[in-house]
């Protein structure tokens, strides 16, 4: 069964930043709202249309170890930072759940080590 995650919206902006290193918006009419939905029988975090779901899949090799083995956004819907958003539930039931991260997926190891200090705690060494 698909139960909405921890009962919270995900909401992701897209911002940029100016001459003045300040954090500004790139539009502001875009706001990309995900409910992300965390399936545990099939080991799956999923978002988007039931017909057409993004996913974070993962397994658990090991007694306190996740370990993320692949990600997969709709080619149309790319870009929107869906990916990002399957990412942090993803990482934030590992930490919720205290578990060490592995990152089979080559896009969460990206992710991991672009917010290694966000999520450093939980990595496997």
């Amino acid at each position: 069964m698909l139960t909405p995650l921890y009962g919270f919206w995900f909401f992701m902006a897209s911002l940029g930043y100016s001459s003045d290193g300040l954090a500004r918006p790139l539009s502001t009419s875009f706001l990309l709202i995900m409910n992300v939905q965390h399936n545990s029988a099939d080991q799956e975090f999923t978002s988007g249309p039931a017909d057409q779901p993004a996913e974070l899949a993962y397994t658990l090799p090991a007694p306190g170890i996740i370990d993320f083995v692949h990600t997969f956004v709709p080619e149309d819907r790319r870009g929107q930072g869906e990916s990002d958003a399957l990412a942090r539930a993803g990482l934030d039931f590992a930490r919720q759940q205290h578990l060490k991260v592995r990152t089979s997926c080559e896009f969460m190891a990206f992710f991991t080590q672009r917010h290694h200090e966000e999520y450093q705690d939980i990595l496997a060494g």
